[in-house]
């Protein structure tokens, strides 16, 4: 898609962001060159952010040729040297990314320009390299640097990351694709002599704009996360338009958006009819003073101007047209400044419109925040909840025509007309359908991200969507079953009912949903103890934790979760179980550095649940967090508390393999995290207790474990499952804890999962391992990955090893 880029880099100058004080392009002033070095060297000498300023060597950086040119600078391919020492690092890990140069003109010395940079920009340098900084809606700026380049000599340049293209030319991309597709089909149409007129089918088939509804949520989405990050960090943008997003295929295809071009938004005045009320008002009020021209006046210049450019980006998404397309300049001015909104497509959601609406209110203070803008957006991204079998039933029921004995039809029904609630059963089926397979299509809600990651079953779980009589039969076999476990020698006082009765353990009360999974769905729950049943030494440890429910979706059979459930497990809290109930609170024993399973419970629809305690976060969750905060040099944490992690989950898998507990999907998102504000964080190994019926997730598993995948006999093999087949998951979790990273998620052969599965397998693939990690981890992490299980480290050689080398 480079060249794609390049098709589309003559930009109109009308479209150009306009400056307080535009630049020139005249030929190099020696005086301005030489006080430009002068003034480099003291940025870099400033002790907050000096280390964003790089000056590279002769040939360290090589600069291509132009491919963009705006009116404060020109865009240039650009390519770092690896014999650079301090990028030498950054070239190994990235071989692949591609760079760009922003080279300011002549006019502005680089001590004004310092001037363009927003404050609250500055104070994020020190933390805005790429290996400090992981941007998830903003354009990395790598570093500024003086070019030593004879053409440039003597001008100030940001290295930026290259993306594909930016928004607005991708929209004229698929515009005209979609205008070249119509003009086909009419003429298809006028051979045969199907229509009348070509226009006919032309207002039937012409595109309201170039993404579908569920893309163009989600571009509007990323963006408004992009500006959001900004504005926290008191950086307003002031000219938000598509061409200042730009764009990249993720995986999947996803279309993944960075918001750029505020690194200088200071000295920026904005785009033509991108620029709010206020500012033209602004604008004219300032010439109108004596002929004065405009004094930059930063007051005006607040979030809400990014808000109004937002809206207008949006506008943009939506129909492909730059705003007020059908208007000059001059009556679309008037129309801004008369409270004017634009027209929006008929068939745009009617929450997305008057969101629209309020973005772009004459008022500033009547326009909504980017923190409201996406949680508005966040809850119409979830696809409409489609209506249940029982649901149509009773409309069916309602409009049928009935029928007497004699197979006649009703009288006093013949002449009845059909209700309309059967066209709004078949417009309600028909809407789904269109909906769920624009969601199929466009994989591009980040909501669906997360299913990439959830664990293998060894077989599917039973269905949810079934009749009400099976759901029926499903729950009186799940009761009977559930009695029959209550009442077992060994582990029945592991399971326990809640109620209003005297002898149940209190009352459960289930609060909303957070979390959901392949099998079950994880809702908050607080409990009120019955005193009666449980002694105060028991209470008194029961009221010392809050906790989740975890429920296993309606359709599934307890006795097929049964199955799954290690023995271990039912030995251990069964065991603890019976020795709280006898009172001898001396046994009570929680296990180490593993999440506590209170009790298994049955609920009034007929579903299983297990009640947990509950921790602050899970580990992938924090992981991901702190690497889009970037929070630290190298890895998203500090070498201290990474080791510490790295201990702790040692300490509960060895907790779980003692106890003949198998986890088998060992990963971050696995492993609870209880936090405190000084990084003191204690991890506790979870999603352990039904583990016999899964086999792992994606590189996590140990190569025998993907063969047995891979040859479709994992059910056959179950000793394929041993604590080894989790060492070897522990190495890639430690993995993650060090580098932030997902396994094998940057590699070149991410999407050809098979190619790179056998590589893992054969050829002994593994992670690459960053050079900020100790030797000592480096090695145990290799040992951990051995391809013979034999190979690898016990649970004690592990815990071993920490210790002695853990700072």
């Amino acid at each position: 898609m480079g060249n794609q880029l390049l098709e589309d880099f003559e930009v109109s100058n009308v479209n150009w962001t306009e400056l307080e004080n535009s630049a020139s392009n005249s030929s190099p002033d020696e005086e301005e060159a030489a006080e430009n070095v002068k003034f480099f060297e003291t940025l870099q000498s400033d002790p907050t952010w000096g280390s964003f300023f790089h000056r590279f060597g002769k040939d360290e950086l090589v600069v291509g040729r132009k491919f963009a040119e705006g009116a404060q600078g020109e865009l240039y391919e650009a390519h770092i040297q690896r014999d650079d020492p301090v990028w030498r690092y950054e070239v190994k890990k990235h071989p692949d990314r591609k760079y760009v140069l922003k080279v300011f003109k002549f006019g502005t010395p680089l001590r004004n320009m310092k001037e363009q940079w927003p404050e609250g920009y500055l104070r994020f340098q020190e933390q805005r390299l790429a290996e400090q900084h992981s941007r998830r809606y903003n354009c990395d700026v790598i570093c500024g640097t003086l070019l030593e380049d004879a053409r440039f000599k003597g001008r100030f340049a940001f290295l930026l990351q290259r993306e594909e293209e930016d928004l607005r030319s991708l929209i004229d991309r698929k515009m005209r694709r979609e205008e070249d597709d119509l003009r086909s089909l009419i003429d298809r149409k006028m051979r045969r002599c199907t229509i009348r007129s070509p226009w006919t089918i032309f207002r039937r088939a012409q595109p309201l704009g170039p993404f579908s509804k569920e893309v163009a949520k989600s571009i509007m989405y990323e963006i408004a996360c992009g500006v959001d990050w900004l504005h926290r960090h008191d950086i307003v943008h002031r000219d938000l338009k598509a061409a200042n997003v730009l764009v990249s295929k993720g995986t999947d295809d996803k279309l993944n958006c960075f918001v750029a071009d505020y690194e200088c938004s200071v000295g920026c005045v904005g785009t033509g009819l991108f620029k709010a009320p206020e500012i033209f008002q602004a604008l004219a009020q300032a010439r109108a003073q004596a002929g004065q021209a405009h004094n930059g006046d930063r007051d005006i210049y607040t979030k809400a101007v990014d808000v109004y450019g937002y809206g207008m980006i949006c506008f943009e998404i939506l129909t492909g047209k730059l705003p007020f397309p059908d208007h000059s300049f001059v009556d679309a001015k008037h129309l801004v400044l008369s409270g004017h909104c634009l027209e929006l497509p008929t068939d745009v959601d009617e929450w997305l419109r008057k969101l629209l609406i309020r973005c772009w209110a004459f008022k500033p203070e009547d326009r909504p925040s980017f923190g409201e803008i996406l949680e508005i957006i966040s809850a119409n991204l979830k696809p409409k909840k489609r209506p249940s079998f029982g649901e149509i039933l009773e409309i069916i029921s309602a409009n049928s025509t009935p029928i007497q004995g004699n197979g006649t039809m009703n009288k006093e029904f013949v002449d009845v007309e059909p209700k309309p609630v059967w066209s709004q059963l078949i417009t309600l089926r028909l809407s789904m359908f269109i909906d769920s397979l624009e969601v199929y299509l466009s994989c591009s809600v980040e909501l669906y991200r997360t299913h990439t990651y959830w664990s293998e079953l060894a077989e599917p779980s039973e269905g949810t969507s079934i009749e009400d009589e099976l759901l029926n039969a499903i729950t009186a076999e799940n009761l009977q079953l559930f009695q029959e476990l209550q009442s077992n020698p060994e582990w029945g006082s592991f399971f326990w009912t809640f109620g209003d009765g005297l002898d149940d353990s209190g009352d459960l009360m289930i609060g909303e949903k957070f979390a959901e999974g392949a099998q079950a769905e994880i809702f908050h729950a607080s409990v009120s103890w019955n005193s009666q049943v449980h002694s105060e030494d028991m209470l008194r440890i029961l009221r010392q934790s809050e906790y989740v429910l975890k429920v296993f979706k309606r359709g599934t059979l307890l006795r097929h979760l049964q199955q799954q459930w290690p023995i271990g497990v039912m030995n251990f809290f069964g065991e603890r179980g019976r020795s709280a109930r006898t009172g001898s609170m001396s046994e009570w024993e929680k296990p180490k550095n593993t999440l506590d399973v209170l009790c298994g419970t049955l609920l009034a629809d007929g579903r299983f649940a297990f009640l947990l305690e509950r921790e602050t976060t899970d580990l992938g969750s924090l992981i991901y967090d702190f690497r889009m905060e970037g929070v630290h040099d190298r890895g998203p944490f500090p070498k201290v508390v990474a080791e510490r992690m790295m201990y702790d989950i040692a300490l509960g898998m060895d907790w779980l393999h003692s106890h003949r507990i198998v986890h088998r999907d060992l990963k971050a998102s696995n492993i609870l995290v209880r936090g405190s504000e000084d990084d003191n964080y204690e991890c506790f190994v979870a999603d352990y207790e039904g583990s016999v019926g899964v086999v792992g997730t994606g590189f996590w598993r140990a190569p025998e474990i993907l063969q047995g995948c891979i040859e479709k006999n994992i059910n056959k093999r179950p000793y394929l499952f041993s604590p080894a087949a989790d060492t070897f998951s522990y190495g890639m979790t430690c993995y993650e804890v060090l580098t932030g990273k997902v396994p094998f998620k940057d590699h070149p052969l991410s999407k050809q999962s098979s190619l790179l599965t056998n590589l893992v397998i054969n050829q002994d693939l593994r992670p690459e391992i960053p050079d900020f990690v100790d030797d000592w981890i480096c090695e145990l992490l290799k040992w951990c990955w051995q391809s013979d299980p034999v190979s690898r480290p016990s649970d004690r050689e592990i815990l071993n090893l920490l210790e002695r080398n853990m700072s």
